[in-house]
C-alpha cells in the first residue's frame, strides 16, 4: 500500500467522523482535528526518512498554505474553527499535489466547495420542507414585500440574456 493511499484512507475516516460528530453535537473535538494533523504530518516525516525528504516539505508547503487560506476563512468568520482546522489537515496530506501539479490543489479545494454547497442546499431543502407551512407564509411574504427587487432583477436578466 502506497503512503498516499494510507494518507487518503486517513483523511476520509477523519472527515466522515467529523462530520458525524458535526452532525450529532455541533461540534468537532480538538482532538480529532489535532490528532489528525500531527497523524499526517508524522507518516509524511518518517516515510521521508525512507525516501526523498521533499515529500515531508511538500507537506509543511499544504500545510502552510492551507493554514493562511483557513486562518483568512476563519478569521473573516465564514467558517469555524473545526473547518479550518480540518483543511489545515487535507493541506498537509495533499501537499505533495504542489510537486509539479499546482492546478490539483485548486480542483480539490474547489471540489470541497461544490460539495458543501450541494449539502448546504439539500440540508436548506429539508429544513424549510420540515416547517413548511411557516416557512412558506414568511417566504410568500418576502415575495410580496421585495417585488420591485424581483421585477428589476427579472429585466436585468433578460438584458443580460441578449447581451450575451
Amino acid at each position: 500500500m502506497s503512503v498516499d493511499l494510507l494518507l487518503i484512507i486517513i483523511s476520509l475516516c477523519v472527515l466522515i467522523i467529523a462530520s458525524i460528530t458535526d452532525l450529532k453535537t455541533r461540534e468537532v473535538p480538538d482532538l480529532l482535528t489535532y490528532g489528525f494533523i500531527v497523524s499526517i504530518l508524522g507518516i509524511r516525516l518518517i516515510y521521508s526518512f525512507y525516501s526523498d525528504f521533499s515529500y515531508f516539505w511538500y507537506g509543511l508547503l499544504g500545510f502552510g498554505a492551507m493554514f493562511l487560506f483557513g486562518a483568512a476563512m476563519y478569521y473573516l468568520k465564514q467558517w469555524g474553527g473545526a473547518d479550518a482546522k480540518l483543511f489545515i489537515g487535507l493541506g498537509a496530506a495533499f501537499g505533495s499535489l504542489f510537486y509539479g501539479k499546482v492546478p490539483l490543489l485548486l480542483i480539490l479545494v474547489l471540489m470541497i466547495f461544490f460539495v458543501g454547497a450541494f449539502y448546504s442546499a439539500i440540508w436548506a431543502i429539508f429544513l424549510f420542507c420540515k416547517n413548511f407551512k411557516e416557512n412558506w407564509k414568511d417566504f410568500l411574504h418576502l415575495l410580496r414585500e421585495y417585488r420591485y427587487l424581483r421585477y428589476a432583477s427579472l429585466i436585468l436578466s433578460i438584458l443580460f440574456l441578449f447581451i450575451i
